[in-house]
């Protein structure tokens, strides 16, 4: 084989497959269905839970977080928290509705 074939032989072959994937479009995002959305929206409120519970300095503590029905809650609030100075813990309860807390931002 000579240097001249590998180079009109090989070349192509390389530039094209370098190229395969450029100009297709990428795919769809996948969003939660709506059986998944609330597990997603736990989980991602107990990282942010322990995200601030660090920043605080409040890592010795007993932080608990429940997500609750509306109707669990006083009138006009998104939330309730109660906390143990003694015991160190405290429970947060925040709206499972998110759509309806956010109109509270």
């Amino acid at each position: 084989m000579s240097g001249r074939w590998l180079r009109t032989s090989f070349f192509p072959v390389l530039f094209l497959t370098a190229f395969a994937g450029v100009g297709r479009s990428p795919a769809a995002p996948r969003f939660p269905t709506p059986s998944e959305q609330p597990v997603l929206a736990k989980d991602y409120l107990h990282n942010r839970l322990k995200l601030w519970q660090g920043i605080l300095h409040l890592d010795t503590w007993n932080v608990t977080l429940e997500v609750t029905p509306r109707t669990e809650l006083r009138a006009g609030t998104v939330g309730n928290i109660r906390w143990d100075d003694e015991e160190k813990s405290a429970r947060k309860q925040a709206e499972a509705d998110i759509k309806a807390a956010r109109k509270h931002d």
